[in-house]
């Protein structure tokens, strides 16, 4: 049991309101903080239970509070305050008016906040200005929040407040009763070990601990790190594929959407999409872009670096394109209305090789692994990509 710690626990003190309030700037003096110091502290006292008892509350410059009563005669902590061992009427009594006290100044001076630590508080304004999804409460203790994918409802981040001692081997407070924010993020399993070696970084509290990652809202960690992880967990848990890590040198820096990649020559993967004729003119996109590139809706685990063969239905029936994936796992743009309405994202292809018609029919297809017409985005066999790899280009 802490009273202060309850009834402050989502507040903010408004700093310029602490004067109107009640509240006395400090530099030194014999009333001092837990540190030894008041330095610059905000300090308010107020007697209550008919004298017996005085509450000091202290804000520090940078909003911090500490908090205790104590006897007024003695000048002694009234160490019953707290610890529910203690009972009887005299200290439910005084427990009631010192609660009240709280209240009552925390209305004054103090402003409502969604989460407990202030990098919470940033980060979770920070997720829905960046990915457009907004905290839901969806559990009793109105205590955590979920951020969810708008198209698909999978979350991809858990703030929770917990009690410190809940988080395993936390650096933070001593005191395992204190309550702290968390946040909860997908990962790549195989980098578990090198993230919990980061500041702030811990095994994950309530989910999965070898596929998610909690972060200790307490300033350890960077903003603009957790923004990273967040990134990533966006990717890891938007749509119904999973995302792939690759690894390698050609590719190293590539950034999209702030999360980094990386590509190798053995990792990258080979595609082959059909495009009927009729309806899109593939060569006069490639040229209109100004810079041989061209947006198509995917419903594959595509990645940037990956490689997509177009392949034209009839009357052409014959690969006609060779192009690389710059981007993936973008929204669908509201000017496609039904066109490819089962498709939820689209990827933009560079275009590298254009090949004449009839240079690799659907015949050359069926020698090498196409058993049957391309009938809709799928992986391209290995025989044929070494085939296409050997081949002459236009």
């Amino acid at each position: 049991m802490d009273i202060a710690r309850e009834v402050f626990a989502k507040k903010r003190a408004v700093m310029s309101g602490l004067a109107d309030a009640g509240f006395v700037l400090s530099s030194g003096g014999s009333d001092t903080s837990d540190n030894g110091s008041s330095d610059g502290c905000y300090i308010y006292t107020e007697r209550f239970m008919d004298g017996d008892l005085t509450a000091v509350i202290r804000v520090a410059s940078d909003g911090r509070m500490t908090h205790s009563v104590i006897d007024t005669d003695s000048g002694d902590p009234y160490i019953p305050m707290n610890i529910e061992a203690y009972t009887g009427s005299y200290v439910g009594q005084a427990r009631e008016e010192y609660r009240c006290l709280l209240e009552r100044l925390a209305a004054k001076c103090f402003d409502d906040m969604p989460f407990v630590c202030d990098q919470a508080n940033r980060i979770a304004s920070e997720i829905t200005a960046r990915f457009g999804a907004g905290p839901e409460n969806p559990f009793k203790d109105n205590e955590s929040a979920v951020f969810r994918h708008k198209d698909t409802g999978r979350w991809f981040a858990l703030l929770m407040t917990i009690k410190s001692g809940k988080l395993e081997q936390y650096r933070g407070a001593a005191d395992p009763d204190e309550p702290i924010n968390v946040l909860n993020v997908k990962i790549y399993p195989e980098e578990l070990e090198d993230l919990l070696r980061e500041p702030g970084l811990y095994r994950c509290y309530h989910m999965n601990k070898k596929q998610w990652i909690s972060v200790a809202l307490d300033d350890e960690c960077p903003d603009d790190r957790i923004i990273d992880l967040l990134n990533c967990s966006f990717r890891l848990t938007q749509g119904g594929t999973s995302i792939r890590k690759r690894r390698g040198s050609t590719m190293r820096g590539f950034r999209q959407n702030g999360a980094e990649y990386f590509d190798a020559d053995d990792e990258r993967r080979y595609w082959l999409i059909p495009s009927n004729p009729a309806n899109f003119d593939v060569a006069k996109g490639f040229r209109d872009s100004g810079n041989d590139t061209l947006d198509w809706h995917h419903r594959i685990d595509v990645m940037p670096g990956d490689i997509v063969y177009i392949y034209q239905t009839e009357p052409i029936a014959s690969i006609m394109w060779e192009c690389e994936v710059l981007e993936s796992y973008m929204p669908r743009p509201a000017e496609w209305l039904n066109f490819a309405p089962n498709s939820k994202y689209r990827m933009k292809l560079k275009r590298l090789r254009s090949f004449k018609k009839g240079e690799y029919p659907r015949s050359w297809l069926n020698d090498h692994g196409i058993k049957k017409t391309v009938r809709g985005q799928r992986s391209a066999p290995d025989e044929l990509v070494k085939a296409m790899s050997e081949g002459s280009a236009e």
